[in-house]
């Protein structure tokens, strides 16, 4: 297996743990590993030059051994390209091949595994290091430090570690949902978001120079919760905003929306009435009493709070969560593609009805009306340009032609990674349905008349399209064809017209 990537993709941290899982212990690797018929290269780049390509032809002429090779993607495109391997050939063409798939390949007769780390979700893996940094062996010296008490890093760890399972669970919420919308992050820079909302960019020596006074004042600017946004509850943090989670997070304005129904709750009631986890009630109390807040930082912040402490079994959590992160559809999503939940029958029957409305909106070009569509049938149509009231009609497919399925990408063992897919009998046509084209379906079904599609899915829709008429069984008969004519309440009249000789015949 070959481990590549952009440097802070967190290949050797990679590497490091398959060692520890295989020997039972952690320790920083020597730049060749070999036990018990595995071999590890930490980092081709730190081979002797001449002897990179040799690694390669000793992996072929040794297939009892496990081979982890580590190399940044230039080292081994200039190596692997020009190794003279017994029985294989690859070329560069064959290398940018694997590197630029969103997958694990098999190259050169199937005798290597290329894995592009930059290409694959590890927020698993950046989660599981951040909870070694919460180890409680990692903070036995705080016990005893005189000022543990008052420490903004003490109370990030011990808030954190109350609640960690939660916690942890809620960032990587934010972490997916970036990375579904296009803004992948290294190993490097979600590891170092992760330190960086512990300490709040705090060595101990800085808390050490505060007075008791100072850190009671500031106690909510170093919270992990605000420091997570890259703010102090009020102001932007200079240094925060060079962490690009930090950058990204704020672009995408989570957080921002308000969901109605939390909003009128916990403003008409104490803490204490809010099921929070451990902590969070004398946080919320804090906040509230601090009387340098405005009223809407003091909002801002507990919503925060809310977002990471508040139990998912409170009533409207869920709601609360989609409505925080901007998407509606994150964790019915994550359900079925990582939890590989099925649908059931009503769940694939309404999700069917929003895809077809916004695939007959997109092929008509017309809108129409929120949870008064009901559709039997999807019309294909020969559509001017500008908009038409009557359209020819190249293809009427029936709506139980299509289904919902669920198509593995990879699977690595721990991480599998599949796609929602909406299928045509069974795979004759296929569409990618990836999160923001769900939650695009789910804003226009909620009304949302400013959401509009991006050319990207546009495009992708009449691929789409074609598919289908490419798969589609024309049973028309010669001098007989279908328009499609759009009422004035959006509703659907077919007009069939048949041309014998000179005799015209129309069907309404």
């Amino acid at each position: 297996m070959i481990l590549t990537g952009n440097a802070g993709d967190g290949k050797t941290t990679i590497a490091a743990e398959v060692y520890r899982n295989h020997f039972g212990q952690y320790r920083p690797l020597m730049p060749r590993e070999e036990h018990a018929g595995l071999v590890i290269i930490k980092d081709l780049s730190e081979v002797p030059e001449e002897e990179r390509k040799d690694i390669f032809r000793e992996a072929v002429q040794h297939p009892e051994k496990s081979y982890l090779i580590v190399s940044n993607t230039g080292t081994l495109l200039e190596n692997l390209s020009k190794a003279q391997l017994e029985g294989s050939n690859i070329d560069k063409s064959q290398l940018l091949t694997a590197l630029e798939a969103d997958h694990p390949l098999l190259v050169g007769d199937d005798k290597f595994l290329i894995v592009n780390v930059g290409r694959i979700n590890c927020i698993t893996a950046a989660l599981s290091v951040f909870k070694r940094m919460l180890e409680a062996d990692n903070w036995q010296s705080c016990r005893t430090c005189s000022r543990s008490q008052d420490c903004p890093i003490r109370v990030n760890v011990g808030l954190i570690q109350e609640n960690r399972e939660l916690i942890v669970e809620r960032i990587g919420l934010v972490y997916r949902r970036l990375y579904e919308y296009g803004n992948r992050l290294t190993m490097r820079q979600m590891t170092g978001h992760l330190a960086y909302i512990i300490t709040a960019g705090l060595y101990c020596e800085d808390v050490m120079g505060m007075s008791k006074l100072a850190l009671e004042q500031q106690y909510s600017h170093y919270l992990f919760f605000n420091r997570f946004f890259g703010d102090d509850g009020k102001v932007e943090i200079p240094e925060a905003m060079q962490l690009q989670p930090v950058r990204k997070i704020r672009q995408a304005e989570l957080g921002i929306y308000l969901d109605p129904f939390i909003e009128r709750t916990i403003w008409k009631i104490q803490p204490e009435e809010l099921r929070l986890l451990t902590g969070a009630t004398e946080l919320v109390r804090h906040i509230r009493e601090n009387t340098e807040n405005s009223r809407n930082e003091e909002r801002i912040q507990i919503r925060r709070l809310l977002y990471f402490l508040l139990s998912s079994e409170e009533n409207g959590a869920q709601t609360y969560l989609a409505c925080f992160l901007r998407s509606p559809m994150l964790l019915t999503y994550l359900r079925h593609v990582e939890e590989n939940q099925p649908f059931t029958r009503l769940q694939e029957e309404r999700h069917l009805q929003l895809l077809i409305q916004v695939l007959q909106e997109c092929f008509a070009g017309v809108r129409l009306p929120e949870d008064e569509y009901r559709p039997r049938d999807l019309y294909i149509t020969l559509r001017p340009p500008g908009y038409s009231t009557t359209q020819m009609i190249l293809g009427k497919i029936h709506v139980e032609d299509f289904s919902l399925s669920r198509k593995n990408i990879y699977d690595t063992g721990e991480i599998t990674h599949r796609v929602l897919t909406l299928c045509y009998k069974n795979g004759q046509a296929e569409l990618e349905l990836d999160l923001p084209f769900l939650d695009y379906v789910a804003r226009r079904y909620q009304g949302e008349v400013a959401e509009e599609l991006s050319v990207f899915y546009i495009d992708r829709l009449q691929r789409f399209k074609v598919m289908l008429l490419e798969n589609f069984r024309n049973t028309s008969r010669e001098g007989q064809f279908e328009l499609l004519s759009m009422a004035g309440s959006r509703s659907f009249e077919n007009i069939s017209i048949k041309i014998d000789g000179e005799r015209l015949e129309v069907i309404m």
